[in-house]
């Protein structure tokens, strides 16, 4: 039984050493007002970067004074009393010395030890309010730019409404004054001249002014394939 029963203890210092997550417990003091350290695993070393010399036989608000704030003295109290496990949710842990995001579940032992095990996020958390503020700043460029290309739109539409508004005038009057040349007595040759350019140049320049219009109103609207 000796034996089995040194095997056994064996076997939770082996876990207790290796975990990844991070173990500490503590031996209830003032009625369970506040907890002494009396052990601490590598992993909550690590975490917490204090080695576990400096802090065994110490009061957890003095080695952790953010205790009270991020309210896990309350749980440490709570299961001490009623034995029931408690997990406490993802929350910031700070003091002047440390910080980060920390979930914990916490239980009591049959000799009346509270042990905290418990993971540090920070990484995580960072990331994922990068990813955020990312995801933020792209819709507000986004946003930004397609106001831009409004801006530009309009603007550039505005021009185009003009320049072809004036063109159908042209074409209008151009086709008034070949009516006006039928019926005036002029010259072969002034009358000949005058519909060529009438008839010819002024209605190609025209068609030249309407076509770039419009293909100039169809990228504004982004119509690339016009």
């Amino acid at each position: 039984a000796e034996e089995e029963l040194a095997n056994s203890e064996q076997r939770f210092r082996e876990m207790f050493e290796r975990t990844s997550s991070a173990v500490a417990v503590y031996q209830a003091v003032d009625e369970g007002k506040d907890f002494i350290i009396v052990d601490f695993n590598p992993a909550a070393e690590r975490i917490e970067k204090i080695k576990k010399q400096n802090l065994l036989g110490h009061r957890v608000t003095e080695i952790f004074p953010g205790v009270g704030e991020f309210g896990i003295l309350d749980v440490f109290c709570r299961v001490w009393k009623t034995g029931q496990p408690e997990h406490y949710p993802l929350k910031l842990y700070k003091d002047q010395r440390n910080a980060g995001w920390r979930d914990n579940y916490v239980y009591r032992l049959p000799g009346g030890e509270i042990v905290a095990l418990y993971d540090d996020v920070t990484d995580r958390i960072l990331s994922e309010q990068a990813r955020e503020k990312l995801m933020k700043e792209l819709q507000i460029k986004n946003e930004e730019l397609e106001n831009i290309v409004f801006i530009a739109s309009h603007d550039l539409r505005s021009p185009l409404v003009n320049i072809q508004g004036f063109a159908g005038e042209l074409q209008k009057s151009c086709r008034e004054l070949t009516v006006l040349l039928g019926r005036e007595n002029l010259g072969e040759t002034i009358v000949k001249d005058v519909r060529r350019i009438l008839d010819e140049d002024i209605p190609e320049s025209l068609n030249f002014i309407s076509d770039g219009t419009s293909k100039m109103d169809a990228l504004a609207n982004g119509d690339r394939n016009s």
